[in-house]
């Protein structure tokens, strides 16, 4: 038997490959999985997205099911075991709330041997019939994997996974090929995410004339695209920024542009553990950040990066500034944050976290 044909099938199920930390997890993850025996493809639920040409670069195959924008759990599930019927995954490994739903109604129509989620985040079904499902569906998995331990617990109080079955498994990225000097940055700052209203932009873009004002100097760079990318454009417009910020949309080649800002700016409302956070650790920049979700667990106040309360703009401008103010602590925080990403957040830690995952699932799987 050849290595290809002794190799475990991992079938991923998303929403969508649409940009989002789940997606770009996935993405990297089955790659690195090869090395441990598991061969990966992804099935979107409800459409492909803008990722699909990244995956399809990588090898990836990506599978969407047939009009599956139409309909809800339980049609997703019938033409989810159609599908699968003919594929039979040794694996089925969901990601986020909608993806474990509808894998739980699946493997009762089909035989998946092993059912494994990844809890990416604090989100929580809005209905009582949503919750309802959420609880049935977390009392039928083999092993489930969180990004933190504020996710941990969530998934426990809130949506009644056995704590048993939970392994808290912090993401993990590749480190670049090479870390540029950054003697003469293009930006004084980047911050990497979706305009979406969660990743806190608007707090962000709030504290720039506060920024600029003590800095006239000062660029930040916003890479991303999303629903508040025109209201956000207007609002630097209001603020009399527009020489201050560079609005550079979607970009795959994050790691390149990382080394052009002298620091990163997380603003997030809300987080589980980002990867941008994590490319900026390894890429050796300071970091300014938002006290929320797994974040605090990635990096220290002042000892890993300066932490802020959310939502705060004037919180967001004095961290800032106060990197600017001192070079020193900021290549001391850059240095320490790189080292505490060499120590726990590498994209071959995660990978072999997942492997023992899947191996004890699977024999959960058959007892």
């Amino acid at each position: 038997m050849s290595a290809s044909e002794s190799m475990i099938d991992v079938a991923h199920l998303l929403t969508s490959v649409e940009v989002g930390g789940a997606e770009q997890l996935v993405l990297q993850l089955i790659p690195a999985m090869a090395s441990h025996g598991y061969r990966g493809r992804v099935i979107c639920l409800r459409r492909a997205g803008a990722l699909e040409p990244a995956f399809i670069r990588a090898g990836i195959d990506v599978d969407v099911l047939p009009h599956g924008e139409h309909g809800g759990a339980m049609t997703l599930a019938l033409k989810l075991s159609r599908h699968l019927g003919q594929r039979r995954p040794e694996i089925l490994h969901s990601h986020n709330n909608s993806p474990l739903l509808v894998g739980a109604a699946t493997r009762r129509l089909v035989q998946i041997p092993c059912h494994v989620h990844t809890k990416h985040g604090a989100s929580t079904p809005s209905s009582f019939p949503a919750r309802v499902g959420m609880r049935w569906a977390a009392r039928r998995v083999d092993g489930v994997a969180v990004v933190s331990s504020a996710t941990h617990r969530d998934a426990v109080d809130v949506d009644g996974f056995p704590q048993h079955e939970i392994t808290v498994l912090r993401n993990g990225v590749a480190s670049p090929d090479r870390v540029e000097p950054r003697a003469e940055p293009t930006w004084s700052a980047i911050c990497v995410g979706r305009l979406e209203p969660v990743k806190g932009h608007r707090h962000l873009i709030d504290a720039v004339p506060m920024i600029v004002a003590r800095h006239p100097e000062f660029r930040l760079a916003i890479v991303g695209d999303g629903s508040e990318r025109e209201s956000l454009t207007a609002r630097v417009h209001a603020l009399g920024v527009d020489q201050s910020v560079d609005f550079l949309g979607m970009r795959d080649d994050v790691q390149d542009l990382m080394p052009r800002a002298a620091m990163f700016i997380l603003p997030s409302v809300s987080e589980g553990v980002s990867l941008t956070l994590l490319e900026a650790m390894a890429a050796g920049l300071p970091i300014v950040a938002t006290a929320v979700g797994g974040t605090p667990e990635v990096v220290s106040d002042r000892q890993s990066a300066l932490l802020v309360p959310p939502a705060d703009a004037p919180a967001l401008a004095n961290a800032v500034s106060a990197l600017i103010d001192a070079p020193s602590l900021a290549v001391e925080l850059a240095a320490s944050a790189r080292l505490r990403f060499d120590a726990e957040f590498s994209l071959d830690q995660m990978a072999a976290g997942y492997a023992d995952i899947y191996r004890l699932a699977l024999s959960r799987s058959v007892t």
